[in-house]
């Protein structure tokens, strides 16, 4: 009977531990489809507007001091809490880099706050590009924060503070989905893709000159 079981478990374990990558991905693409039905919500409440757009007074933080928390991904996430059910969405199940840490609530709590210093973008997993306009409907918006990019950030006016810039040649980094990611456009599509079909995903036409500022994260990746 014993080796009945043990001969059981040697065959289920490794068929289950396939099927965690793909419960993981199918996760994030749910999360991410939350997160881009959450940006809409709102901002259909401010004029197809993101929260960096919105004056503090309606509820944005365009006016908030520059050189501060705006240019980092928790604080824009934050401001669509009214919107998002929980922040544990902001958490990618793949992404276990240490000491990635997932927030329970919106506050300030010690233990689970997103707003806690504790938590912050640690409990974050996906960038957020600040040059993604409803207007374009097909504009890069949200992914998972394994896309490389440069070394260095330039400041981008929308945020008041530093932003990778998105280069052409930008490629998953092999951490969370293996070479490969999810991300969400502007008009809610989210898209799984190999870093084969990355180049022809970002090739959309932006504002500002073709420029797309992307927040990581703290526990962003280096470059590749």
């Amino acid at each position: 009977m014993l080796f009945t079981l043990a001969l059981l478990a040697a065959v289920a374990l490794p068929v289950l531990a396939g099927t965690r990558p793909r419960a993981d991905r199918i996760t994030c693409l749910n999360n991410l489809r939350q997160i881009g039905k959450a940006f809409n919500s709102w901002a259909s409440d401010h004029d197809d507007r993101n929260p960096w757009f919105v004056l503090l007074s309606e509820g944005g933080n365009v006016d908030y001091p520059l050189g501060s928390v705006r240019a980092e991904p928790w604080f824009q996430f934050s401001s669509i809490s009214n919107e998002l059910s929980s922040p544990k969405l902001l958490t990618d199940p793949a992404d276990s880099i240490s000491p990635h840490r997932i927030a329970t609530s919106w506050d300030n709590n010690p233990n689970g706050g997103l707003l806690n210093a504790g938590y912050r973008n640690d409990a974050v997993s996906y960038f957020l590009n600040v040059h993604s306009f409803y207007e374009i409907p097909r504009s890069l918006f949200v992914g998972d924060r394994n896309l490389g990019h440069g070394p260095s950030p330039e400041l981008c006016g929308f945020v008041g503070g530093y932003a990778w810039l998105l280069r052409p040649t930008d490629r998953w980094i092999n951490s969370i989905h293996g070479e490969a990611g999810n991300l969400v456009r502007t008009d809610g599509q989210v898209e799984q893709l190999t870093n084969r079909d990355l180049p022809s995903a970002l090739d959309v036409l932006q504002y500002d000159s073709g420029r797309n500022h992307l927040l990581f994260p703290v526990l962003a990746l280096p470059p590749p």
